[in-house]
């Protein structure tokens, strides 16, 4: 492929990625203002186009797409599969610590994700889900305390505190933009 065509392709992913912040932080705005009155319509993508400009240009000093480059929709999506985890293991927890038969335990796991923010975002995965709370993060290793350990094997215990979730950043984090 000619350098200029990668560059275009380059260019285009990037204009798609700002499109979406956009959207995603005009969502926010109209969100925080709970109305859909024009003002906020149209001051929406207006703010959210100045604060990504002023974020690469004065705090950044590079492109946000060059340091996170994924696809934003993605990450929206992550969090909408996040939500019903969140109230499922809420559910399943509340029987346990009405009936006090909750056994918390620390354990020690590693993940194979290897950038920091992956890392950062699955730790705190882990501690939005009900009944599980990442105490720490030393590189690749968390230590999570879990309210009710129902796996008996080292193996186990990690699958099902991180298991479902890491798949969803190793598997299309990247590779989904």
């Amino acid at each position: 492929m000619q350098p200029s065509l990668r560059k275009g392709a380059i260019s285009i992913k990037k204009s798609i990625y700002w499109i979406q912040m956009v959207g995603l932080l005009s969502l926010f705005w109209v969100t925080l203002f709970e109305s859909f009155t024009p003002v906020v319509l149209i001051s929406a993508p207006l703010v959210s186009a100045l604060t990504l400009y002023i974020t690469e240009t004065l705090l950044l000093k590079q492109s946000l797409y060059d340091l996170y480059p994924m696809n934003v929709l993605w990450v929206v999506g992550y969090f909408l599969r996040l939500i019903p985890e969140i109230y499922r293991s809420a559910i399943l927890l509340i029987p346990l610590i009405v009936t006090g038969k909750a056994d918390p335990e620390i354990f020690d796991i590693e993940t194979t994700l290897e950038k920091r923010w992956e890392i950062a975002l699955l730790a705190n995965t882990i501690t939005l889900t009900p009944g599980t709370i990442t105490v720490n993060v030393e590189g690749r290793h968390l230590q999570v305390l879990w309210m009710n350990p129902k796996a008996e094997t080292e193996d186990g215990i990690s699958e099902s505190i991180k298991g479902k979730f890491e798949r969803r950043l190793e598997r299309s984090l990247w590779k989904s933009f």
